[in-house]
């Protein structure tokens, strides 16, 4: 083990994550594992150097088994490495965490920041969690109303500082879907067939037993039932560097005419969107429902779509299904 990294969290939590020599663990290089909080950390007596064992657990998450050495030399920190602030050691049921005693570290903001942007607040498209931190870093956010001001810096300033910054930290690397698991390369991620989330989403991912991380809308109707179950919640969320096409399902509600389908599919193959699949049907009250399933590269663009298609001759709705 070469250091300990204490991370913050958005709850106040500063988890401390074990840093080690690369090893292949399950297919894929791992050199981090979390310690979860100061207890599991003292139970192992973990130091600098130590010879420490590690696995997978659920084949997804590493963890530290053994530690071989047992030097117990880790040095707890006395400020947030976050905000500076003053940390101090809680002891709930015998379990010993570190928090961070400031109500305004940035670490924490992220939290308000997201739930205001999100789909069930002001539905504001563009601010993953990733840019709000970025910039929250650079200075730009402080308090929910500079979300308002944002517009007066000037925009190539904003994307220079955001770029500049991101060149100077090192993320997790994205997976083929654009996803990114907090502090896990490599793994197994798939997109929830029950909602099929879009970048701009906002998504949870949940540890499945064998079958990697599947990621869900944050509204998915199956996400309750996911919530419950604590310990298989994981932070994920989207790349800002990947671009790539994601199946999506809508539907077309229209009074039925002659040449609507041929009016509709000329609309998405004008936008530049490609069809995947169209199925149509008739009600006896002349009905016509398309169910279309398209490629899009983020949720902008469906909304976008959504828009030209509801301006069709005889459309009067248009929806996203799942």
């Amino acid at each position: 083990m070469t250091e300990i990294e204490w991370s913050p969290s958005r709850t106040g939590l500063i988890n401390p994550v074990a840093i080690f020599e690369p090893v292949e663990l399950e297919g894929t290089t791992v050199s981090r594992a979390s310690l979860h909080n100061i207890s599991v950390m003292e139970e192992l007596e973990l130091g600098i150097g130590d010879e420490i064992v590690v696995y997978k657990a659920n084949m997804i998450i590493p963890q530290v088994a053994e530690n071989k050495t047992k030097s117990g030399k880790i040095e707890i920190p006395h400020t947030c490495p976050a905000c500076g602030g003053e940390t101090k050691i809680e002891d709930e049921n015998g379990i010993r965490t570190l928090i961070c005693t400031n109500e305004f570290c940035s670490a924490k903001k992220i939290k308000s920041f997201s739930h205001f942007v999100s789909r069930d607040a002001m539905n504001v498209d563009g601010l993953s969690e990733a840019t709000l931190q970025k910039m929250i870093d650079v200075g730009l956010l402080n308090e929910i109303y500079d979300l308002f001001t944002l517009k007066e810096h000037k925009e190539e300033i904003l994307e220079e500082t955001i770029s500049e910054l991101a060149t100077k930290k090192t993320f997790t690397r994205p997976s083929k879907t654009g996803v990114i698991v907090e502090g896990i390369d490599n793994c197994l991620v798939k997109l929830s067939k029950c909602c099929n989330p879009l970048p701009g989403d906002q998504i949870v991912g949940y540890v499945t037993k064998g079958r990697g991380v599947s990621v869900h809308r944050a509204d998915c109707v199956n996400v309750k039932d996911l919530l419950s179950d604590e310990g298989r919640m994981i932070d994920v969320y989207w790349a800002d560097e990947v671009k790539t096409n994601y199946s999506v399902e809508i539907t077309v509600y229209a009074n039925d005419r002659q040449g609507l389908l041929a009016d509709v599919i000329k609309e998405v193959t004008g936008a530049k969107f490609n069809i995947l699949a169209v199925n149509t049907k008739t009600t006896k009250e002349r009905i016509a429902i398309i169910d279309l399933t398209v490629e899009l590269e983020n949720l902008m663009e469906l909304k976008k779509l959504i828009r030209t298609l509801r301006k069709v001759d005889s459309v009067y709705d248009v929806k996203r299904n799942k």
